[in-house]
């Protein structure tokens, strides 16, 4: 489904009747545009419910402090203090995509949420998915309104370590999930899980059940077990050398490039 203007512009106008009926004070910010509702019609393929998840995305922006990490000393700790945690970073582009597509790659923790730390992680993990789609908007440069805003990233799941007892409680998954699926429609254009464990199957029973079938079927679950020139032929040489290369350095350049796209951002240069 393509969106016309017209109708981009009628999701846009809803969304905006509804934040004010909500008595949210409506700022000047660019989240609200006709790109991004002609992004969630194609992701929600109806005009009432793209206009609601839209307002409640904006509503959730505002939550988080999506749009101040260059101006709130708060905001940018508490984000650089998850980065630098290196379990979430941007990567690399990935092979042959037109136009080339970021990976983002998570991997799992080292240990269990501890009380309150959710909250950290989720503005952390908002962020990294925010400044993500950024960098694949900027790549993609469209000089069409309409189509901007469209750029897709490759998101990597690597479950190595993942047991019961780093699992997360099941509340911080489900929040987690809400926020890729609700807050980001069709800004996943794979989703790759790398060597889940037996543990990690009884999760994603509890969890697919409330994920959008057009969100499950983006979903590949792979196994180094498969071998290094199998899987380099599934997901191209870029993304599998990015997740087997040694990713210290990496990390830290990534981390401060998101940091730097948050900026960039606040500074409407993105």
């Amino acid at each position: 489904m393509c969106p016309t203007r017209e109708e981009a512009e009628r999701v846009l106008r809803q969304a905006k009747y509804k934040l004010k009926h909500a008595d949210d004070e409506e700022e000047e910010d660019p989240f609200l545009s006709t790109a991004t509702a002609a992004r969630y019609l194609r992701g929600y393929k109806n005009e009432n419910v793209a206009a609601k998840n839209m307002a409640s995305t904006y509503q959730y922006r505002r939550l988080v402090h999506a749009n101040d990490l260059g101006t709130n000393q708060d905001t940018y700790k508490t984000v650089w203090t998850e980065l630098a945690k290196r379990n979430m970073f941007l990567a690399a582009k990935s092979d042959g995509a037109t136009p080339p597509s970021p990976v983002l790659i998570l991997r799992k923790r080292g240990d269990a949420f501890d009380k309150g730390d959710f909250e950290e992680y989720r503005r952390a993990f908002f962020f990294t998915l925010d400044c993500t789609a950024r960098i694949a908007d900027a790549e993609l440069a469209i000089q069409d309104p309409i189509k901007q805003q469209t750029g897709q990233w490759v998101l990597v799941m690597d479950m190595a370590g993942y047991s019961s007892k780093n699992s997360p409680p099941l509340s911080v998954s489900l929040e987690t999930m809400r926020i890729f699926q609700n807050h980001f429609p069709e800004r996943a254009k794979r989703i790759v899980i790398i060597d889940a464990p037996n543990a990690f199957a009884i999760l994603w029973r509890m969890l697919s059940p409330f994920i959008e079938s057009v969100t499950r079927e983006k979903f590949m679950f792979l196994s180094r077990s498969q071998g290094d020139e199998e899987l380099r032929r599934i997901l191209g040489e870029t993304i599998w050398g990015c997740i087997e290369m040694d990713m210290v350095k990496g990390k830290e350049i990534s981390a401060q490039l998101m940091i730097d796209a948050g900026l960039l951002r606040s500074m409407e240069v993105l």
